[in-house]
């Protein structure tokens, strides 16, 4: 026990300093606030892109740059702007126009797909790839990049949007703010199994084993979910006092 905190002993202390942890070193190279940053899936990349859209590849441990790619003023900053396939062999950023397809073993575009905008999700799987656009909800099959639209909905406001694949690459969620709701839908049947009416749609995280869909929002204390199998809520979970 200490005298300050007499319900606390040094091991609170101890596990304290473990916990909050310590910067190890500043990353330059940008001039705008970084939008995103991330490690490859093999550990060996970290990409991170500013608002500006300067994107900037550095090799982990070293932090010596082995990319500088210029992809044009981002328009939806506040989304998660990049993310590496699943088998790391493509870095996809948010360009001006749409989303870029970086090939990572010589740092160059591959493949654009124009009119996809953040926030958009890739299967674990690898075989889709889910972006909204400015016409709703669109699905890419990435074996031959063709596409259709799941969801139709114009005037949306993509600060309130998010778009989630489950674990299982089974289940694809986004929200439809206009009707107070979150739609599942079953990829490969291309079928709608739910249509969950709830308050918390700006972040939305599926459980590990893609049974439940985890639902929250900017202005609630609460984090709703939703028992796919069982096609229910669930009782809501107490998250954070504002």
């Amino acid at each position: 026990e200490t005298r300050d905190s007499p319900d606390r002993g040094f091991e609170w202390y101890y596990l304290w300093e473990q916990a909050k942890g310590h910067e190890l070193l500043t990353l330059g190279g940008h001039d705008r606030p970084v939008a995103d940053a991330l490690f490859s899936p093999n550990g060996l990349f970290l990409a991170s892109m500013s608002i500006d859209g300067k994107l900037l590849v550095r090799r982990a441990g070293l932090w010596s740059l082995v990319a500088n790619i210029s992809v044009g003023p981002n328009p939806i900053a506040f989304h998660k702007v990049l993310n590496f396939s699943p088998d790391g062999r493509h870095l996809v950023a948010q360009g001006e126009a749409g989303l870029l397809f970086i090939e990572t073993d010589r740092w160059t575009v591959v493949r654009e797909l124009t009119g996809a905008l953040a926030p958009f999700d890739l299967s674990p799987d690898g075989r889709w790839l889910a972006a909204w656009t400015r016409e709703g909800v669109k699905l890419w099959t990435t074996e031959d990049w063709s596409s259709e639209l799941l969801y139709k909905m114009t005037n949306a406001r993509f600060d309130s949007l998010s778009l989630r694949f489950s674990p299982d690459s089974r289940y694809l969620a986004f929200p439809v703010p206009a009707e107070g709701a979150v739609q599942i839908w079953d990829v490969a049947a291309r079928k709608q199994p739910a249509d969950v009416h709830a308050h918390s749609y700006h972040s939305l995280r599926f459980s590990p084993d893609s049974r439940q869909l985890i639902m929250g929002a900017f202005a609630r204390d609460k984090l709703e979910r939703y028992d796919i199998v069982e096609g229910k809520l669930l009782e809501p979970l107490t998250a954070h006092k504002m």
